[in-house]
């Protein structure tokens, strides 16, 4: 029980840490970093959340897939009231990984939870590595990176204290939790890699590796 309600949280804290030693400002580890961690997230959010939801409820997965891709587009709206693009990612990391700490909560799958937390690992990274070129010192980082994963063992704990209420509305939170990764995938991974071969070759090894 402890692994399947910190597992993820791990994985995003491990991942985080390449903010304390990745190169400042080297776009080589950027594209790399982006590439790896849209190809780990494009193969989650396929196999481990999109496919399953759609398979228990077809018309409330796809509505969560909508709702997610639309949800995210408000973080978009409020780097020109003084958000920056950084800040927006984490905002959608958050936003993504509240539905995937519940949907660790419900499945009870040790393969589940062993997805999301290798997932989460490129993930943290890109959530804390950009923090370095807005003038972020390395440790808060890597801690900011570090708080996006915080919420996952509670939303898993709170699945686990009310699954009854819960548990019908996990075709939507799932099909919700695809939709907001493919929202990060699109608007903020993507054009970090640009003409980058690297980061594409990085791209296809972490969705090689996930669905490994």
């Amino acid at each position: 029980m402890w692994f399947g309600l910190l597992g993820p949280f791990l994985g995003t804290a491990v991942g985080s840490a390449a903010a304390l030693g990745v190169p400042m400002g080297d776009r080589r580890w950027n594209a790399a970093l982006a590439g790896a961690a849209g190809g780990a997230m494009t193969a989650a959010g396929i196999w481990n959340l999109l496919l399953p939801a759609l398979a228990s409820d077809r018309a409330g997965a796809l509505a969560g897939f909508l709702l997610g891709m639309l949800v995210l587009l408000l973080p978009q709206r409020l780097p020109g009231q003084g958000l920056s693009p950084a800040a927006a990612l984490l905002t959608a990391v958050v936003l993504h990984n509240i539905p995937e700490g519940m949907a660790v909560g419900a499945g009870d799958s040790a393969g589940l939870t062993i997805g999301i937390a290798l997932q989460n690992i490129p993930d943290g990274a890109v959530a804390a590595v950009p923090l370095l070129a807005l003038g972020c010192s390395r440790r808060r980082a890597f801690l900011a990176g570090v708080l996006t994963g915080a919420v996952e063992p509670i939303a898993a704990g709170l699945m686990l204290a009310f699954s009854g209420v819960l548990t019908p509305w996990m075709p939507v939170l799932l099909g919700f939790a695809a939709g907001a990764m493919g929202h990060v995938i699109l608007a903020e991974l993507a054009p970090e890699l640009g003409e980058s071969s690297w980061g594409i070759l990085c791209f296809a090894v972490g969705f090689a590796v996930m669905c490994g």
